[in-house]
């Protein structure tokens, strides 16, 4: 890409909000288990998975986009060490702290000092001090991988690279665990990114040209995915649901893309706000849905029953707008070493 068009992309900065918001949505939205509708519990299961599920795939793609159109200034340490201050510092410290929070909501008993140096190294190499968290060691592997990606030829790149883009479709994602497996199915779509950047003039003509085309197989995909159980259609290694959600999520990519690849200025502010925040909200997002759940849970059993879906879509709303403003609240008191403690 030239070096005229490196400039601020306001399409990819709210293609970042509606990644994070999917992501939310996917964690957050849910029915009172007690709700005496069945069918609404039903239907919003089903919905949630088939329009949320695999939305990692949206952050994915953008690192991998921004990491080559930023590239032009790439110095590899000053690479790393942004990478330790705003994804890795933030996560050690959220981590820490809910680690040691579980002592205090009752979830443990009689740890000392020495039971801490084992958990604290291990939760935080597996990513299991909170269960959205599996994603950062996963993608600090690719961050210190992705100098390497530089060094391969822009038409190696973009002859051979495409050829990795058919691996998700095995559909060998492991859910939140971090195996070869995983890199498999997720590392391809950070090379999508990147291989979009190099080409990017051509990909959104293409994307212009098919935009039907990727309409119909985003709809098609999206209807299949309504009446599959991921959890009951693995083959082995493989799970076709997988392979479903990944044709999808990046149709959707490219209808957004294309659609708002026009936008040149800040033309929705909250969203934009939202896009700043939105590693901070992925880090943060499931305390606050953790101990609202509560509160909204027992307003819920007053709520009629045909008025549940909507209750449960406003209650995600209340808590992306709580979460920002506690996002908003902490950058205002620690200025720029906020990015240190929430990665905003």
């Amino acid at each position: 890409m030239s070096q005229d068009k490196r400039k601020f992309l306001w399409s990819f900065h709210y293609f970042r909000a509606f990644a994070i918001l999917n992501i939310i949505f996917i964690h957050t939205w849910r029915l009172s288990p007690d709700t005496n509708y069945k069918l609404s519990g039903t239907l919003v299961n089903a919905g949630r998975d088939m329009l949320f599920h695999g939305s990692t795939i949206y952050f994915l793609f953008i690192s991998g986009f921004l990491f080559h159109y930023l590239s032009h200034r790439f110095e590899i340490r000053n690479y790393y060490l942004s990478k330790f201050k705003n994804v890795v510092l933030p996560y050690i410290f959220i981590s820490v702290f809910l680690i040691f929070a579980e002592d205090f909501t009752g979830v443990r008993a009689n740890i000392n000092l020495k039971d801490y140096l084992h958990i604290i190294p291990d939760k935080l190499i597996r990513g299991t001090a909170s269960f959205q968290f599996w994603y950062i060691p996963f993608i600090i592997i690719v961050f210190l991988l992705s100098p390497l990606f530089l060094k391969i030829r822009k038409e190696n790149f973009i002859k051979y690279v495409p050829l990795l883009f058919v691996l998700p479709i095995l559909g060998t994602r492991t859910q939140v665990y971090i195996t070869f497996w995983q890199f498999v199915y997720f590392l391809p779509v950070y090379l999508f990114g990147m291989y979009t950047s190099i080409h990017f003039d051509v990909v959104m003509d293409r994307a212009r040209k098919w935009f039907w085309p990727l309409v119909s197989i985003a709809a098609v995909t999206s209807v299949i995915l309504l009446f599959v159980d991921h959890e009951k259609t693995y083959l082995s290694l493989f799970n076709p649901r997988e392979s479903l959600v990944y044709i999808q999520k990046m149709s959707l990519t490219f209808i957004i893309l294309h659609l708002m690849r026009e936008v040149k200025s800040d033309r929705w502010p909250v969203i934009g706000i939202i896009a700043d925040c939105s590693f901070a909200l992925y880090f943060t997002h499931a305390i606050f849905d953790r101990h609202l759940k509560r509160l909204y849970y027992a307003v819920d059993d007053f709520v009629p029953g045909f008025l549940q879906i909507p209750a449960s879509v406003l209650y995600v709303f209340l808590l992306i707008a709580v979460n920002v403003l506690f996002c908003l609240a902490v950058k205002k008191v620690f200025g720029r070493r906020s990015r240190y403690l929430i990665g905003y």
